[in-house]
């Protein structure tokens, strides 16, 4: 999926701005069967999101991931959610 691909390209290059985008393509694309590259493609939104200092919404992506039962990145997702909830308890942020 050239979408995906070229995400994960723009992200090692420190674009994340311009790779959100295409992981949202990604995300929302009905045509991949991989749960691999979509649970990736997630994954790396939300990191995509907090490289743009947008927490609201990996924030967002992050609860998603947990809810979607046998997401390969349940595990970070949460470890992840843990630590930004430390981080942000005093500004009264909603998990």
């Amino acid at each position: 999926c050239f979408a995906y691909y070229k995400g994960m390209c723009l992200l090692r290059m420190n674009s994340s701005e311009d790779a959100i985008p295409f992981l949202e393509k990604v995300k929302k694309a009905t045509d991949i069967d991989e749960n691999y590259i979509k649970d990736n493609a997630e994954w790396h939104l939300s990191l995509a999101y907090l490289k743009n200092n947008d927490k609201k919404e990996a924030i967002d992506e992050l609860n998603k991931i947990l809810q979607t039962p046998d997401h390969q990145f349940q595990n970070q997702a949460k470890s992840l959610l843990d630590s930004l909830k430390k981080e942000y308890i005093l500004f009264d942020l909603r998990f």
